[in-house]
């Protein structure tokens, strides 16, 4: 009975597509931002995935870096209508919609068909174009989600799709980084489902622009896209329905950047000279009254006096500004000296 079960898992084929038709930001949905989509090949389908090796190229052409295009200014390549704001730190919800059809359930397929399990995959790249695509590394991952509880039998598996995504009436929820620099950014979102051979990914961007104080602007371990992932990938080629040995999941494309661990881009730091400019004038006067009744002994603090002092050569009440006070005592005792030789 379960090899039937399986057997007709691998032969079904279904139209339960889907696609990415609204961002929730601050609480307000909106899909203004959302880059346009177009139908595949004639055929009145945008939602249609990004087939792993059909037409034209699946993952490895220009259709797999936001969804369907023609190559040139087309689809979503086009500019979106608005660039949505969203503040580094605050949380995205991104709805995902396909509709029931006939012979499906209502409402548990109203966002993706329930065999269509796999990950749900967040990117974003520096981009301050109106409509283009990068090409090239720019993409770095913030956010992945996969498989949400592990079972030894495939259908007791619970997956971000469809699970996540019918538990939360079709929105996936995710974090922008808060250390994230501001500035203009595409946000790609993916979901691939793994329930076929040929392997469906969902793939769609939008138009951000991030506020913030954040300082880490990612330029290292970028991502081509496409590029990011293989036919041959581990995460792409995954066999759900196998039972024994089958090995955890890994979701492709690269772990997601580590904010925590970055360093931050110089040009999103204030400078020493704007630092200054904030500094009051009464603590700048201070300062300078400090200096000036400090007199010579000021260049007891420079960094060439800091130097001499690790130099074992150098006479310690030099660095210590304890010279002064030695001498003085030197000359009480020896005028105490020369006052009792006169008596």
């Amino acid at each position: 009975m379960m090899n039937a079960v399986i057997f007709l898992s691998l032969l079904v084929v279904v139209s339960g597509h889907t696609l990415l038709t609204n961002l929730t930001i601050a609480g307000v949905t909106t899909n203004s931002c959302l880059r346009p989509t177009m139908n595949w090949d004639g055929h009145n389908a945008p939602d249609f995935p990004i087939m792993a090796n059909t037409f034209p190229s699946g993952i490895l052409g220009i259709n797999y870096t936001c969804g369907w295009t023609d190559g040139t200014v087309s689809g979503a390549a086009l500019p979106s209508k608005a660039v949505c704001n969203i503040s580094a730190g605050s949380t995205v919800k991104a709805s995902w919609w396909h509709g029931a059809i006939q012979g499906e359930d209502p409402v548990v397929d109203s966002y993706i068909h329930n065999s269509h399990r796999g990950p749900f995959i967040v990117y974003m790249a520096k981009w301050d174009q109106n409509g283009g695509l990068p090409t090239g590394p720019a993409w770095f991952k913030i956010y992945e989600s996969g498989v949400l509880k592990d079972h030894r039998e495939f259908w007791n598996m619970e997956w971000t799709s469809p699970h996540g995504l019918n538990a939360n009436s079709g929105g996936l929820s995710f974090q922008v980084p808060s250390q994230l620099a501001p500035g203009r950014y595409l946000m790609r979102f993916e979901i691939i489902a793994l329930h076929d051979t040929i392997k469906q990914p969902y793939v769609r961007c939008a138009d951000v622009r991030i506020s913030g104080s954040g300082t880490v602007q990612p330029s290292s371990n970028l991502l081509s896209i496409p590029g990011s992932i293989n036919l041959n990938d581990p995460g792409f080629t995954y066999n759900l329905y196998q039972l024994e040995n089958r090995p955890a999941y890994i979701i492709p494309g690269g772990r997601p950047f580590n904010f925590a661990v970055a360093v931050p881009d110089s040009s999103t730091i204030p400078t020493s000279s704007s630092k200054m400019a904030t500094t009051s004038t009464s603590q700048m006067s201070t300062s300078e009254s400090k200096m000036s009744s400090s007199g010579s002994k000021a260049s007891g603090t420079s960094e060439s006096s800091l130097e001499d002092c690790n130099d074992t050569t150098t006479d310690r009440c030099e660095c210590d500004n304890t010279c002064d006070a030695s001498l003085t005592s030197v000359s009480l005792l020896i005028i105490f000296m020369f006052a009792i030789f006169l008596q």
